[in-house]
């Protein structure tokens, strides 16, 4: 029965080409517009290369110290708050730290290339190779050793290495940092630019970095807390989030009260989640997470719902012109169920077309205006480098998104098409048959 009911419907669509036109075209733009925002979050939220593991990782971004005569010092955090309060952590996996440099600031040359290459700069600690999950094309990270003995080796990405040696087999090289002297530990896959945690072009040991400072001290004892570093935290599971939150929070409690009653150490409720991170304001401070879903929520529902109520009235003028057949259908016995289960199952076959052309719609977006379209809202964003992906290709592949997003639009376009045909199914046989 079904397998007719479908039959009949695609018969019914090439005879009303100009409605199914329109109908397949705005349920494609219906569903394009919210795989969009799917997608923009989608790649900032989930777990993609070589962030993995952001289901199951906190972070600690930044941090302010608040005095007595309200004098208020605001930075990133030193190396001694982070080894006082989450390095010493019993339920993380791993506890990494990072120093980013500036942008444009640091420059990369082979001594068989003297030509000076603008890169991004990380300088990280050995553990940072196991909270971020990077593929390594050739040779190794650097170990623990050689961060507390200050080695001078860097990790670089594969498409540097091509541009500086030809090739991504150059363990062992030599590369000229800022004029000075590193030797090449391994070869990684590019990290994509929304990556932003983990993106770079070089990453080094955190103690062979020229000119860092450890810690900001403007000549006070108390802005030692504060200084060049983010700090991230690698939970077992998902699950164990809440408990290394909780421990960490604990020790910052600590951290906070040795420092006397004349300053206080605020995270302003870090360590946070990877998603939470992302709803913070410039600055780190505010964060209005229910506030910012509401938003997002009522915006999602408009976006669906308009298309919903102009489909309703195509779909309620469409019936008007089937009236006459519904009643010869009834006169013959037909219940209203079935005419009722007709026409979901015409809707049905719209709204897969629709989808699929929604989908290949919100693909053509996503790659011709993806160096905007995920900074919208963020006007503190930095720009991508010009040879940077934006993100991989692989990444915008996501059954479960289109799934959802699908699932959602077909709900709207079933309520559109079922107010109309139930009124129409319920219209007397003979009111039916009189209708010209």
């Amino acid at each position: 029965m079904i397998k007719i009911y479908f039959r009949q419907a695609w018969i019914l669509m090439k005879q009303n080409r100009f409605y199914s036109f329109i109908y397949i075209v705005g349920t494609g733009l219906s569903i394009s517009m919210v795989m969009v925002l799917a997608i923009v979050f989608y790649i900032r939220i989930a777990d993609t290369y070589p962030e993995t593991n952001r289901s199951r990782m906190l972070m600690v971004i930044n941090a302010k110290l608040q005095t007595k005569d309200e004098w208020m010092y605001s930075s990133s955090l030193s190396m001694k708050t982070i080894e006082t309060c989450f390095y010493p952590l019993e339920k993380a996996e791993a506890v990494c730290l990072v120093h980013k440099a500036q942008s444009n600031e640091s420059f990369i040359q082979s001594s068989q290339n003297r030509e000076q290459i603008p890169v991004e700069l990380q300088c990280v600690d050995h553990n940072f190779w196991q909270v971020f999950t990077f593929r390594f094309l050739d040779g190794k990270p650097f170990t623990g050793e050689e961060v507390e003995s200050g080695v001078k080796a860097v990790v670089i990405t594969e498409t540097l290495s091509r541009k500086i040696f030809g090739s991504v087999q150059t363990t062992g090289q030599y590369v000229s940092l800022n004029f000075e002297s590193y030797r090449v530990s391994g070869v990684v896959r590019d990290v994509p630019f929304l990556s932003g945690h983990s993106f770079a072009h070089v990453w080094m040991p955190y103690s062979a970095c020229p000119n860092l400072e450890l810690w900001w001290n403007s000549g006070e004892s108390i802005t030692e807390a504060l200084g060049n570093f983010v700090c991230y935290i690698l939970a077992p599971s998902a699950a164990d989030l809440d408990q290394v939150k909780k421990e960490a929070l604990e020790n910052i409690y600590r951290y906070d009260a040795s420092m006397g009653e004349d300053v206080e150490f605020i995270t302003s409720g870090q360590p946070d989640r990877h998603w939470e991170n992302l709803c913070r304001l410039y600055g780190g401070w505010n964060v209005e997470i229910p506030k910012l879903l509401t938003i997002y929520g009522l915006f999602l529902f408009i976006l669906l719902f308009i298309p919903a109520v102009s489909l309703t009235g195509l779909t309620d003028s469409q019936m008007e012109t089937r009236i006459a057949e519904m009643g010869v259908r009834r006169s013959f016995g037909a219940p209203k169920e079935m005419l009722l289960m007709q026409v979901i199952i015409e809707n049905f076959l719209y709204t897969l077309l629709g989808g699929l052309t929604g989908l290949l719609i919100s693909y053509i977006i996503i790659l011709s205006s993806s160096q905007w379209i995920f900074f919208v809202g963020n006007i503190f964003a930095s720009k991508a480098p010009q040879d940077a992906a934006m993100f991989s290709l692989s990444s915008l592949i996501s059954y479960r998104v289109f799934f959802i997003a699908f699932l959602i639009c077909m709900i709207f376009n079933l309520m559109a098409a079922f107010i109309p045909a139930w009124r129409a199914s319920r219209r007397k046989i003979v009111e039916s048959l009189n209708t010209k």
